[in-house]
This record gives structure tokens, C-alpha cells and sequence, in this order.
């Protein structure tokens, strides 16, 4: 005993030490110290003493040597180990195996919960939620962590609360706590939350006197102003941090919060004093050595070469950081490649080097499902198609657009598969401790043949009820299937009729176009310059009328998918009204229709500018279709409680009642209009949709012969 007494008082010495030092120190005296537990036979302590060496490797030296540590304590786990030491056991094996696999680390959390959860000393349970939570938010399940933290708060805060005079365990508890709900609101861009529970965790320290770990947290802080778009502020709280970390003389986060405070000095233009900011903090990790801290400053170095026009160092840093990641399949570095492909492709593609940037992402799309990531290579194929589409190859854009598809769907089912085998787990260890419950109680009923018959009783009608519930579920599949079925049936019509009416349309426009090459000629040779001016006028229309159709299927078939883009912000109705009736006057003035336009030059709207635009061409060019010569279109709006309405009336032939009732629908024939105008019939239908994608609503009033008012009501800005 003295031995070991000695030993412990060594251990407790090498907290004096600093860095590496520190670490070899309390390592060599703690093993010391365990080999005389072992030759003392206390296998308990032998445990305890190696869960500190694990927690200490895993800060200086990481996880494969505070795992190498894990399996050679586990053979001295006692058979009748109490609750805690078996749950901090359970709790590392679901932090190492974090590492390999989500699914596998969730099965030994869910395994130490009922052992820690229910113990009076909470700081093992707080442990093991704060690591569960960690799991998920590093696989990028943030809502599942917020949820398993939410969970776990009420009880953290009780133990803070009931806190004596220097429990500093509990302080730094509820500390990590706050700061973990706040990290993880700010993955799922929660940043007011996120903003709210790092100022609580700031307001912990500041309640308990404690100077440490301000700098961490107010760096966070200006990471969170940064990302709501406040850079002048979030730069002043950077600063701040700075000088906190070098009282605290904490170098890592110090030179962290450098390189942030680089990349808004890059945003300004301020590019000599982000390079000197990124060179230190550069210089700093290289001398650790800290190869992830390297690649990460690395490509903030791409940044500033693209953004001060230095394309050669740029496409270096960026390729550097590429060559780094490759190889390496934790979810941390897949995100971080990522980011360099994703940089690197959008310089190629800020230079107009379109090629350049369909071969990074190609690669990026190539390297993801390599390792099946699939919502990295589902970020790489919307990029491709968005090129595609931009570039007119729409054969290749509709190609990239299904793996795009797709690869959502595949992140749409995993989502509900780690929703099921949460539930799956929770059962299995629900299951395991009523086993255990049902074994003592047998035990203790042997004496007692009736209980006995009655327990065969209950177990008998358990698994009635069971067979009951799940044949209860079995038919409502069934009829969800068969809903499916006709739903497929109904589309698969809808389809047949759509492509009908396509043909016909289509067709229309270009037999119309057929043999104008021979008109031409003709009146060439005629010099009958007043036809070819009225053949050039319907050449003109025809493809205007198969330009319009293409537009509007084109953007059908996108609404169809649920994947037509839709980036809603602030727009001014009045501007986008009058661009739209200025594309239309010529048409107007030719056909003898007066456009008219009394619009609020002051109502803004929050919508998507290209549904905005296609919405006002539809109904724009549909008012001057059913309008004869004489008549008139105007536009005007009005405000109503949160929605602004822009309505488009017209005097033309009007709508009747038997009309109305299928007017947003494919089914309806289209209608010629005054001067013999072609349609498709699909134009409404579209503006329908499109009102709806953004939050608005589309209202129709029509009397025959005196025209129709088409009012779109969209959110106000």
C-alpha cells in the first residue's frame, strides 16, 4: 500500500508539467502505477487508473493509442463490477468504435445508458450523452445530437444548479454542455440558438470567476456573427479572442482564430495582412506538426490567391489540399475535401473555365461514391448539372439531374434507416433488461405453480396481441401499396396525356416553319418585299410561340421532379413588372392591345426572381392571346395583411364557368386566341405550381366577353 500510495503521489506530479512532457510524464507514471495494482490484485483500481490514462491519450496523443490503452484494460474488468465501471467501459467502446462506424457506436451507447442513467453521481451519464451526441454531429446527424442533448439538458442543469462551493466538476460540466447544444445549432445553421447557448456557456465562466476557455468561446462567437453576415462585427470579437487566447496561452485556438480572422481581411481586399495573419498560423501548425490544421490553412491560402487574382498559386494550394485529404475516409476529412473540390471547381468556374470545373467536380463525384458518401457526391452533381444546363446540353443535364435525384432519395432512406434501427436499439435493450426482470421473478415464484400458469398466461396473450398488431400493420401496408398503385396508374395517364398534347404543339410551330425556305426564295426572286416582311413576322412568331413552349416545359417537367431551383429573396414587384411588359410591347402594339401598368414602385416581394419572371411572362402573354385589336392589359397591385397582390386584367373574351372548371388542368383542350395565337395549354398549370412553390396563391375572376383578372399573391418582403 505504500508502494501504491508513493506511485499515486508521482501521477499527481506530472499534472505540473506542460505539453508533451506532461503527457510522457503522467503516461510512464501512470503504467508504473497500474503494474503495482496489478501485483496487488486490485483489479478495480486497475480500471479506474486506466480510464484517466485513456482520457489523457486521447488529448495528446489520440485515439488509437487511448484505444490501444482501452483493450488492455478490459481483461481486468471484474465479473461483478459495479454499474458505473461497467457503463464508462460501454461508453468507450461507443467512442472508439465512433470512429470506424455511426451504427456500431450507437449500439454500445444504447448498451451503457440503463447502467449510468439512474445513478445519483450524474457526471459518468453527462459523459456518455455528451459523447453520444458528439457521434452524431460528427457524422453529420445534427438533429439527432440536438435531440439526445435536449434530452439530457433538464438533468444537467438540475446537478448545476444543486452545485456546492467548489464542485468545479459540475461547472465545467454544464460549460461543455452549453457549448456542445450551441456547436450543434450552428451545424444545422441554427446560428440564433447557436448564438443564445454559447452566451450561456460564456455566462457560466463569468458566474464562477473561471478565466479560462473565454478565448474558445468568444472565437466561436465570431464565427457565429461571421456566418449571419455581420463581418465588422464578428472581426471585432475576433480580435477579442485573440488577446484572450494569448493570456490563456492557448496557441492551438489562437492561431485558429487567426486564420479566421484572415478570411474576412480577404473579404475586404486586405490580402498583405491575411497572408502575414495565414503564414504564422501556417508556420505555427507546421512546427506541431499539425497535418489537418495545415490543409485547413492551406486552402484558406487558395482563397486568397483566387481572390487576389494569383490563379497559379491558387490552383497549387488547392490541388495540395486534394492530394492530403485523398486516401483518408474519416467523416471530417471527407467533409473538408469537400470544400477543396468544391472551391477549387468554383474558381474554374469564376473564370469561365467551365471545362476545368466539370472535371473537378467529375473527380469529386468519382471520389465520393468511392467511399459512398453520398451527400458529398450529392452536392457534386447538382454543380455538373447546373453546367450542363447552363451550357444547353440539357441530355446530359437531365443525366446529372437523375444521379442528383437520386442521391437525395438515397439520403431521404438513410435518414429513415437510422430513424428504424434507433428504434430497433432501443427495443433490443428494453428487451434485455425485461428478460433480466422476467428471470428473478421466475425465481422467486417457483414456490407457486398458479402464479407460474398465470405468467404462461400473460406471455401467451402477449404474443396474441403481438400477432394482432402486426397483422393490423400488414393490412395497412397493403392499402398503402394499393394506393400507391393507383396513384402510379393516374400519373402514368396523366403522362400519356401530356406527351399528347406535346406532340400536337410542337408539331404545330414547326410545320409551320416547313417550307419557308422556298417561300423566301420565291419572293426573293420576286422582289416582293411586303410578304417577305409578313413571312419574316410569322417566322418570328412561330418561334417565339416554340421558344415560350420549350420554357415552360422545361421548367414543368423540373416542378414534376420537386427539383426546379428556388432561391426566394427580396424583389421590387414594380421593376420586375414593367421588364416583363417590355418584352411583350412590340407583340401588344402589333396586335393593337394597350399595356398599362399602375404598380406600387415601393411593394417589394420574397420570391424566386426566375418563377417570378416566368409567372408575369404567362400571364402577360395569355392577357394579350384572348385580347383583341382595341382592347387593354394592365397591371397593377395591391397590399393585403402580409401578401402583395399583382393582378394582370385584360378585356378580352373572358372565361366561361365550364372553363374554369378545368383551367389549371392538363386534361383541357387549348383555345386559339383573337388572332389565331397557338397554346399548349400547359402555361397555367406551370403558374399554378410556381405560385405555390413560393408560398403564394393564384385567384381567377372572368365574365364571358368582358375580359378575366389573374391575381398572384406572393409573401411581402
Amino acid at each position: 500500500m505504500r508502494k501504491t500510495l508513493l506511485l499515486s503521489l508521482l501521477v499527481a506530479a506530472g499534472f505540473f508539467c506542460d505539453g508533451q512532457d506532461y503527457y510522457s510524464n503522467k503516461k510512464d507514471s501512470l503504467l508504473n502505477l497500474i503494474q503495482v495494482l496489478v501485483d496487488e490484485g486490485d483489479s478495480v483500481r486497475v480500471c479506474k487508473e486506466y480510464l484517466g490514462l485513456m482520457r489523457t491519450a486521447l488529448v495528446y496523443s489520440g485515439y488509437r493509442e487511448s484505444e490501444a490503452f482501452y483493450k488492455d484494460a478490459k481483461p481486468f474488468l471484474p465479473s461483478n463490477a459495479s454499474d458505473e465501471l461497467i457503463g464508462k467501459f460501454l461508453t468507450k467502446e461507443g467512442l472508439y468504435e465512433s470512429q470506424r462506424t455511426l451504427e456500431g457506436a450507437v449500439e454500445w451507447y444504447e448498451k451503457a445508458i440503463p447502467y449510468l442513467k439512474d445513478l445519483e453521481d450524474k457526471s459518468s451519464y453527462m459523459d456518455l450523452v455528451m459523447e453520444y451526441a458528439a457521434a452524431h454531429h460528427d457524422y453529420g446527424k445534427g438533429e439527432r445530437a440536438l435531440e439526445i442533448l435536449n434530452e439530457g439538458l433538464p438533468t444537467m442543469e438540475k446537478v448545476y444548479a444543486e452545485r456546492g462551493e467548489g464542485e468545479r466538476k459540475k461547472i465545467i460540466f454544464m460549460l461543455q454542455y452549453y457549448a456542445r447544444i450551441g456547436g450543434t445549432h450552428e451545424r444545422l445553421l441554427n446560428y440564433g440558438d447557436a448564438i443564445s447557448y454559447t452566451q450561456k456557456a460564456i455566462d457560466v465562466l463569468n458566474e464562477n470567476g473561471i478565466k479560462r476557455n473565454r478565448g474558445n468561446l468568444t472565437h466561436r462567437m465570431g464565427k457565429l456573427f461571421k456566418a449571419m453576415g455581420e463581418p465588422e462585427k464578428a472581426e471585432e470579437i475576433f480580435r477579442e479572442s485573440i488577446n484572450l487566447l494569448i493570456e490563456e496561452e492557448n496557441k492551438n485556438r489562437q492561431f485558429v482564430a487567426q486564420a479566421d480572422l484572415a478570411l474576412l481581411r480577404i473579404d475586404k481586399g486586405d490580402f498583405e495582412s491575411a497572408e502575414k495573419l495565414l503564414g504564422e498560423s501556417y508556420q505555427y501548425f507546421e512546427s506541431i506538426p499539425d497535418s489537418s490544421r495545415m490543409a485547413e490553412i492551406k486552402t484558406d491560402f487558395g482563397y486568397l490567391y483566387d481572390k487576389s487574382k494569383q490563379d497559379k498559386k491558387a490552383i497549387d494550394a488547392y490541388e495540395e489540399v486534394i492530394a492530403y485529404y485523398k486516401g483518408q475516409s474519416r467523416v471530417k476529412s471527407i467533409e473538408d475535401l469537400s470544400v477543396a473540390y468544391t472551391k477549387l471547381g468554383e474558381f474554374f468556374l469564376n473564370r469561365g473555365e467551365k471545362d476545368k470545373a466539370r472535371k473537378v467536380f467529375s473527380e469529386g463525384v468519382e471520389l465520393s461514391d468511392a467511399i459512398n458518401s453520398h451527400d458529398t457526391s450529392f452536392e457534386f452533381y447538382k454543380r455538373l448539372y447546373e453546367i450542363e444546363k447552363e451550357e444547353g446540353d440539357f441530355e446530359m443535364a437531365l443525366k446529372y439531374h437523375e444521379s442528383y435525384f437520386n442521391k437525395s432519395q438515397i439520403l431521404y432512406t438513410d435518414k429513415a434507416q437510422e430513424a428504424f434501427q434507433k428504434e430497433s436499439v432501443a427495443q433490443d435493450v428494453e428487451g434485455a433488461m425485461e428478460s433480466k426482470r422476467e428471470a428473478e421473478l421466475k425465481a422467486a415464484l417457483l414456490s407457486s405453480r398458479n402464479q407460474l400458469y398465470l405468467i404462461i398466461a400473460i406471455a401467451l396473450l402477449s404474443l396474441l396481441l403481438l400477432g394482432l398488431y402486426f397483422f393490423r400493420k400488414l393490412q395497412v401496408s397493403r392499402k398503402e401499396i394499393a394506393d400507391q398503385n393507383v396513384r402510379l396508374q393516374q400519373l402514368n395517364t396523366t403522362k400519356d396525356k401530356f406527351f399528347g398534347i406535346i406532340a400536337h404543339d410542337i408539331r404545330s410551330p414547326i410545320v409551320a416553319l416547313s417550307g419557308v425556305g422556298e417561300q423566301m426564295d420565291f419572293y426573293l426572286e420576286k422582289k416582293d418585299e411586303s410578304k417577305l416582311k409578313r413571312l419574316s413576322k410569322r417566322v418570328e412568331s412561330t418561334a417565339k410561340q416554340l421558344g415560350g413552349l420549350l420554357d415552360n416545359l422545361l421548367n414543368w417537367a423540373l416542378l414534376q421532379q420537386g427539383v426546379i431551383p428556388y432561391h426566394p429573396r427580396s424583389l421590387n414587384v414594380k421593376k420586375i413588372a414593367e421588364s416583363n411588359l417590355d418584352m411583350f410591347r412590340n407583340n401588344a402594339n402589333a396586335k393593337g392591345v394597350e399595356l398599362v401598368s399602375d404598380i406600387d414602385e415601393h411593394l417589394q416581394v420574397n420570391a424566386d426572381e426566375s418563377a417570378m419572371n416566368t409567372i408575369l411572362r404567362n400571364l402577360i402573354s395569355n392577357a394579350i392571346k384572348f385580347t383583341s385589336s382595341g382592347g387593354r392589359v394592365s397591371l397593377s397591385t395591391e397590399l393585403s395583411g402580409k401578401q402583395v397582390y399583382i393582378n394582370i386584367n385584360d378585356t378580352g373574351t373572358g372565361i366561361s364557368a365550364e372553363r374554369m372548371e378545368t383551367l389549371f388542368s392538363l386534361e383541357k383542350k387549348s383555345e386559339d386566341g383573337t388572332s389565331g395565337e397557338k397554346g399548349t395549354g400547359l402555361g397555367l398549370n406551370l403558374v399554378k405550381e410556381l405560385a405555390e412553390l413560393n408560398k403564394g396563391i393564384l385567384k381567377v375572376k372572368s365574365e364571358l366577353e368582358k375580359g378575366s383578372v389573374f391575381s398572384i399573391g406572393l409573401p411581402a418582403a
